[in-house]
């Protein structure tokens, strides 16, 4: 396991505390004898979870969890440290209250101390590669050495969250929540939370941990396992699918120079489409991915991980296992509820831009607090994939497929759905001076939301008058009679536009508009099915979401600047074959020191 190190082998922290003793040691929570001398403090800070820590268990653990048994390294910023923040506290979780005590120390009154990274004289970027030196130096108010020690990678990234005030345990522990985990400089990283021995494990106790030389104090380090607040999403289509009799690959990548070159492309289904003969023509129909991005994401993270001791089970979770002292980490969390107060966080069609194979998204933990049985409707966080629908006309040209549906039939453009809507609503017509004509599809406009449909799913539209303040309806008789004859003129009744809406909206749409279209997953963890460990996103835990197929026409979207609320048509005829594989994302790290800077 390879290890950010301080103080050439580990960091050496000077700490003028107002204890002393004659030995190596100084017992967190002691009271001294005098006040002004020197105490050391060497710290190691570990990647969680590559190999277990202790050797008589790394291979057996191994053999025995090989959902867990791959990791992947961090890149670029990921793994980048830009300041390293150490917390310290009493016995009862109070403040271990800092004053500054002679040259080269920190002119601070609180209860912690920041290391930032220096560059080396060889000009490295600030990254963990980087190696410089560093030296802390802590003077404590009180007479007692600090008992336990909390750390935060990179706390500058969490956007002003951590104040400049000290800081009591339980605080930090236990309520400390925020909506930005990372920056273009770094991610927040904080203590590994697991379970050893029926206890919750997170603060780094020091007791016999201090000492009166740098020599003994790099001889017995404190270690300290810290892992990101946030986790990975990345997707990919899997290339080398192939269609069921094995013929052909699933997938296509465009090469044509055209205005979707570079894209994925695969089959999705069949239209048939009305020929003017009164015929149908079956068109196949495709599927051309515009991008990728994740839905319905927690907006709220807590500085660290949340766990229930002595509850959770490898059996109720389905992990096997959920917890290991060996590797300092679990993979299980409660997260911030997704509620009024915290509702999911969605974006518009025109946001899913990532693209397969080579981008990633970061998202908040977001894990279910009982068994989701029916997660495509559920707040657990998905994958979207946004797509533009196409089909081949008979000269070969390729055509948006804007597929519509109205009253369980399927047709080829929203022009289509209006001729249909007229053709049932021939009994209404405008006034124009004295003469009483008939609605026109420049007098229907489709809305994406109306008030006299509360069943509206965010897929629908409804059709509206456009332009019409009123309507003159006729009887069905009357509509046969001779247009010039007093006995039809006599015959139509005023309706406002407002009750004309009510009818039309009680009749919902779908509508691709220019071949626009999504189909989404939820994201699964390592859990088995049906377990409550099934789907969730855990921090530092990398997904990789493989895109075997996708079927149907998708989720329909007429409004390509409207927030996705992402929900299944009610045919379901659409759907998305996806594998999720789970690593346990690690810090990237090697040895690294670090020169203490003011702030």
């Amino acid at each position: 396991m390879r290890k950010f190190k301080f103080y050439s082998a580990a960091l050496a922290g000077l700490l003028t505390l107002g204890a002393c003793s004659s030995s190596d040691d100084l017992n967190g929570g002691a009271s001294g004898e005098s006040k002004g001398l020197t105490s050391y403090l060497a710290v190691n800070i570990n990647n969680v979870g590559a190999v277990p820590t202790t050797k008589a268990t790394r291979a057996e653990y191994k053999d025995k969890n090989e959902n867990n048994s791959t990791y992947e390294d961090g890149e670029g910023i990921e793994s980048v440290i830009t300041k390293v923040r150490f917390y310290f506290f009493n016995t009862d979780g109070t403040p271990y209250i800092l004053n500054s005590a002679g040259e080269d120390v920190l002119d601070q009154k609180n209860n912690y101390i920041d290391v930032a990274m220096q560059k080396n004289s060889d000009d490295h970027d600030h990254t963990v590669e980087t190696v410089t030196q560093a030296k802390l130096v802590l003077n404590g108010e009180s007479n007692l050495a600090p008992a336990s020690m909390l750390t935060v990678v990179n706390p500058d990234a969490t956007g002003g969250l951590l104040n400049e005030s000290a800081q009591r345990f339980s605080v930090l522990r236990y309520e400390t929540k925020g909506s930005t985990w990372k920056n273009d400089k770094g991610f927040v990283m904080s203590n590994s939370v697991y379970q050893d021995a029926g206890i919750d494990i997170c603060s780094t106790q020091l007791a016999g941990k201090l000492a009166s030389s740098a020599d003994a104090a790099t001889k017995d380090p404190v270690d300290v396992y810290v892992e990101r607040v946030l986790a990975k999403v990345t997707a990919n289509v899997n290339e080398t699918a192939k269609t069921s009799d094995g013929s052909s690959n699933i997938w296509t990548k465009v090469s044509d120079g055209g205005q979707y070159d570079g894209s994925w492309r695969t089959k999705v289904g069949t239209l048939a489409i009305a020929q003017d003969e009164g015929t149908s023509k079956n068109y196949d129909v495709y599927a051309w991915v515009q991008g990728w991005g994740v839905a319905d994401r927690n907006n709220l993270a807590e500085l660290y991980k949340q766990i229930k001791v002595g509850e959770w089970t490898d059996a109720t979770l389905g992990i096997k296992p959920w917890n290991t002292a060996d590797y300092k980490r679990c993979f299980w969390s409660n997260s911030c509820d997704i509620n009024n107060t915290n509702p999911p966080q969605n974006t518009d069609y025109t946001s899913y831009t990532r693209k397969m194979g080579s981008d990633a998204e970061y998202v908040m933990p977001n894990t279910p607090t009982g068994v989701v049985s029916t997660p495509y409707s559920s707040h657990l966080t998905k994958l979207l994939v946004a797509v533009k629908l196409g089909y081949q006309d008979e000269s070969g040209n390729w055509k948006p497929a804007e597929i519509c549906e109205y009253k369980g039939q399927e047709m080829l453009g929203a022009d289509q759905v209006k001729k249909l809507i007229l053709k049932e609503n021939e009994r209404f017509f405008i006034k124009n001076g004295d003469q009483y004509v008939n609605m026109s599809a420049d007098n229907i406009e489709f809305v994406t939301s109306t008030s006299y449909n509360d069943k509206l799913k965010d897929y629908q539209v409804v059709a509206k008058l456009k332009g019409v303040d009123k309507l003159y309806i006729i009887s069905n008789d009357a509509l046969t009679a001779n247009s010039n004859s007093e006995e039809r003129a006599a015959s139509y009744s005023e309706m406002s536009a407002e009750d004309v809406n009510k009818l039309l909206a009680q009749n919902p749409i779908e509508i691709r508009k220019d071949g626009n279209a999504y189909y989404y997953t939820p994201i699964k963890h390592l859990g088995t099915a049906g377990s409550l460990g099934e789907y969730g996103i855990v921090r530092n835990h990398s997904y990789k979401v493989t895109i075997n197929s996708i079927k149907g026409f998708g989720t329909p979207v007429y409004d390509p600047k409207k927030v996705i609320i992402p929900t299944q048509p009610s045919n379901d005829k659409s759907y998305l074959a996806a594998k999720v594989n789970v690593l346990a994302w690690r810090v990237v790290n090697s040895s690294v020191d670090l020169n203490t800077v003011d702030k």
